[in-house]
């Protein structure tokens, strides 16, 4: 089991006026999201993670989404530059225990980039180019990392990340209909249906996979691969209704090669 550090953080009485699209967006009930959010700890930590809990960010609705502030590569981690004016002061806080783990990087002045964006495999970066994150940031990366960047079009949505997940293995979950499979033809594919489409955001953390509860036949498929030992299902449905996924509420740290 690999030595991986989980960052999450609670949401406030605010994350009823996160930036979200949703047509619940102004009923989500605070006293639910936070016992989701327990359930959501508890999940990263029966999969073997170091749960690390920041404080909560009174004045940022959206900080709970804690997986857009950073990216996390091998020997480095990447401050996001956020372009959401309201967002703009999560980055800072996250940075400070971090950096006790990456090298810190940044982008260019005019880039902008939400963590939500960038899938990252071996060989390949996808930089998902949306609302969020602009074609300046996917030229930077390219000089930045070790991985080809390819980027691909958001425009069905908030994120690359909200429908398309690397599970390992050169194994990719997507939402057909979210993006074009064509940008992922070099990895095997699991194309889910309509009506899972929820479910296509989740996170694989060491041998476990954490995805949205109520996806039952999906949970069962993807628990009979090689690579999954178990499928947690947690409900996060007043994180959904601010447009958050399963992936956007920890920021995972691997430990750092030698």
């Amino acid at each position: 089991m690999g030595n991986l550090t989980a960052l999450i953080r609670p949401p406030t009485p605010r994350l009823v006026e996160a930036l979200s699209s949703h047509p619940d967006r102004n009923s989500i009930n605070l006293s639910k999201a936070l016992k989701q959010h327990k359930k959501y700890a508890e999940a990263l930590e029966q999969a073997g993670a170091r749960v690390q809990s920041l404080t909560p960010l009174e004045d940022h609705p959206d900080a709970c989404f804690i997986e857009d502030t950073l990216v996390i590569f091998d020997d480095f981690a990447l401050a996001c530059p956020l372009k959401e004016p309201s967002r703009q002061g999560e980055v800072e806080s996250a940075e400070k225990i971090v950096s006790g783990h990456r090298v810190l990087k940044t982008l260019p002045k005019g880039a902008t980039l939400d963590g939500g964006d960038l899938l990252l495999t071996p060989k390949i970066l996808f930089v998902g180019l949306s609302r969020r994150t602009n074609r300046e940031a996917a030229k930077a990366l390219k000089s930045m990392v070790p991985q080809r960047v390819v980027t691909v079009p958001v425009e069905n949505g908030l994120h690359l990340k909200s429908g398309v997940s690397y599970l390992g293995e050169d194994l990719i979950l997507l939402d057909p209909t979210y993006v074009e499979s064509k940008y992922f033809k070099d990895f095997w594919q699991i194309q889910l249906e309509p009506e899972d489409r929820r479910a296509a955001n989740c996170i694989r953390v060491n041998r476990t996979l954490i995805m949205t509860k109520g996806f039952a036949k999906v949970a069962k498929r993807l628990g009979a691969k090689d690579l999954i030992d178990q499928v947690i299902q947690v409900d996060i449905s007043e994180f959904e209704k601010a447009d958050g996924g399963i992936s956007c509420l920890s920021l995972l740290i691997p430990e750092a090669p030698a």
